[in-house]
């Protein structure tokens, strides 16, 4: 056991109560007498310039580093508290969406059944003068195509000035700790081109695939009962 006087030149707030008060910087040459490590050290951290090379273990930085007297690991194999919480959170996110393509879906067969009904007497003249059962179902799957089109581009637009605003000005969420790390204010968000390519092309494909029962239903409408039904 050893034990040493320091004087205090300044003090950090991290925010949790329990870092506050167990976390002490000295500088690395104190360090090192107290610890009786003379020019040694315990720990270098390496960052990467692409943080899932730290996953990567086949990387030959990791055997040329890993010896005898050296370990060398990933932030991972340091702090599996936080992998499993990363694949937890990936597969509620998962779940998360699952459901909201569900929800989506139902949402858009229920108003396009309602703008049918509300047209069905304009189907049932189509279809007295000739229209095709072909050319109905492809009407009804392009009025879908072409709102799942306004649609993407609205939220696009909305989507880009959020998420640019949010990645200067952040969400605030608090700060937290776990397991030694600590999680800042305010939560930055991030504009990656993808967001802006695959999420309306799975939007526009969602919504034309979930209107495909609509669109079967309107070209299965027979004149005489659509006529009825609008008197």
């Amino acid at each position: 056991i050893t034990q040493e006087l320091f004087r205090a030149s300044g003090f950090v707030e991290f925010g949790p109560e329990e870092m506050d008060e167990g976390l002490v910087f000295i500088n690395l040459k104190q360090a090192q007498n107290f610890l009786g490590m003379q020019n040694k050290l315990h720990q270098v951290a390496i960052r990467f310039v692409n943080p899932e090379d730290a996953k990567n273990r086949e990387l030959a930085i990791f055997s040329k580093l890993t010896d005898e007297s050296n370990e060398a690991l990933g932030w991972l194999d340091l702090q599996p508290g936080i992998g499993s919480i990363i694949e937890m959170t990936g597969f509620a996110t998962a779940i998360v969406g699952v459901v909201l393509i569900l929800l989506t879906s139902l949402g858009v067969i229920n108003s396009m059944f309602m703008s049918i009904y509300e047209r069905i007497y304009e189907f049932g003249v189509a279809k007295a003068i000739g229209t095709t059962p072909k050319q109905i179902f492809q009407l009804v799957l392009f009025e879908a195509l072409f709102l799942a089109i306004l649609s993407c581009i609205a939220g696009v637009i909305i989507g880009y000035l959020a998420t640019d605003y949010f990645s200067t000005s952040g969400i605030p969420m608090g700060r937290m700790e776990m397991s030694g790390i600590v999680f800042d204010g305010n939560m930055s968000t991030k504009v990656e081109a993808y967001q802006f390519i695959l999420f309306p092309f799975y939007v526009t494909t969602l919504t034309v695939l979930a209107a495909v029962y609509p669109a079967t239903f309107a070209a299965k409408i027979i004149p005489t009962q659509a006529l009825q039904r609008a008197l």
